[in-house]
């Protein structure tokens, strides 16, 4: 009984990670972050990079290639570490 239960615990783990969900036929993605689910560009718009392998901590969007950050709850791109010249990203 104690492995099922663990089994159960670990998948409901798994279905309440935040993920990123690529539509094939739309140009824009669907983001769950910790509070929030909303809908941000398929790209980046710092250099174009493509977001659907970036990462997802909290209520933000983070660029995997250039650290720039999107705020899920204020639909705003932030300051990111290597984003900081990009006018686009503000």
């Amino acid at each position: 009984m104690t492995n099922f239960v663990n089994f159960i615990r670990f998948f409901l783990k798994l279905r309440s990670f935040r993920k990123i969900i690529e539509d094939p036929n739309e140009n824009f993605l669907t983001v769950r972050g910790k509070s929030v689910t909303t809908k941000v560009p398929k790209f980046c718009p710092h250099q174009g990079a493509p977001l659907k392998n970036s990462i997802v901590y909290k209520d933000f969007l983070i660029c995997h290639w250039h650290g720039c950050q999107y705020d899920l709850k204020n639909k705003k791109w932030l300051k990111g570490k290597e984003c900081l010249n990009a006018k686009t990203c503000f």
